[in-house]
């Protein structure tokens, strides 16, 4: 049976048909599953199981990643989906959560199944290549850590050290086109924090970042909601990162006290703050609001949006799973 094929099933089903009731229902329902089983059109990448030459499949509207049967005999190889990701506590919570908000928007009850895994930043590089070593389904999701466009990654950055790791076709790398994970939170539901965790002063300091939306498009992308925009030692001079914390700083012209940028910027030393961040747990403050019943829809800027679909599409391709009752009955 395991390595059977629809014909198998069918076979294995007219032979019980009057012998034993249970058992025939069981390859009826196998039959059924293999026989109409149609891959969902939200479903942009899935695997075939083969027996034989995997070959490569080009398809207008999915990626067809093909592996041969051998692969799955190890059943370890087809249980729950790893998550990776740098924070399992809480960055875990917030992709679960758009996962969650992208299966609501397609309108699709979609069954999903995953075990969250903690990277910690050094040792997210040697989980990858365990899970590729075991040939598990892993969803590993890190942030980009560039602190202004136009920055190239640093070498040193865990999205780097992933994306020198070679992986196989049931490991998944998505990196994210922000700073970090808290500048992917809906910034109505940083307002919602209370303002004794989250005082009025820094709420309406961060609301001047996005007064101007298309400023804000590329200020929030990069900032740094936890630490603020400091001046960064590698970058003092560079005309990129000069020209972002200008942006930033002009957003909010009373923070600059009268002085030009220029001169603010010359007075400040090194790592010295040129606007401050929001607060250090931003993101697990979010998620408590995130939390509420009746919880408002989210207002998300264009990249978020878009950093959104990215997230919620990979976790459904790489995440979906029958329901186990449904196997069963």
């Amino acid at each position: 049976m395991v390595l059977g094929d629809i014909e198998s099933v069918a076979y294995f089903s007219d032979i019980f048909f009057n012998n034993d009731d249970d058992v025939s229902r069981f390859f009826n329902r196998l039959n059924q599953n293999f026989a109409f089983a149609t891959i969902p059109s939200e479903i942009t990448m899935y695997v075939e199981v083969v027996n034989g030459i995997e070959q490569e499949i080009i398809s207008d509207r999915c990626e067809i990643k093909q592996l041969d049967y051998s692969h799955f005999l190890d059943t370890a190889c087809i249980q729950a989906t790893t998550l990776l990701c740098e924070d399992v506590e809480y960055d875990c919570q917030l992709y679960k959560f758009i996962m969650k908000w992208f299966v609501k928007n397609i309108q699709r009850n979609i069954n999903t199944n995953l075990n969250d895994s903690h990277g910690g930043g050094d040792r997210i590089g040697n989980i990858l290549k365990d899970c590729v070593k075991k040939g598990l389904v892993c969803l590993c999701i890190v942030d980009s850590d560039m602190s202004f466009p136009g920055q190239t990654m640093s070498s040193h950055s865990t999205a780097h050290e992933c994306m020198g790791i070679k992986r196989g076709k049931l490991e998944e790398l998505l990196v994210l086109n922000v700073h970090e994970a808290e500048n992917l939170l809906p910034i109505n539901y940083i307002d919602m924090v209370p303002n004794n965790l989250l005082p009025i002063q820094k709420k309406n300091s961060f609301r001047k970042l996005y007064e101007d939306e298309l400023a804000a498009e590329s200020i929030l992308r990069y900032f740094d909601l936890k630490n603020g925009l400091l001046k960064l030692e590698n970058y003092f001079d560079c005309a990129d990162f000069i020209k972002y914390a200008r942006t930033v700083c002009e957003a909010n012209p009373e923070f600059l006290n009268g002085e030009s940028f220029d001169d603010y910027y010359n007075e400040k030393k090194i790592k010295e703050t040129l606007y401050p961040g929001v607060a250090k747990r931003i993101l697990s403050f979010t998620l408590d609001v995130m939390r509420i019943e009746d919880l408002p829809a989210p207002q998300l800027m264009r990249y978020q949006f878009d950093e959104w679909v990215r997230v919620g599409q990979a976790m459904l391709n790489y995440c979906c799973a029958e329901r186990v009752e449904k196997l069963l009955n």
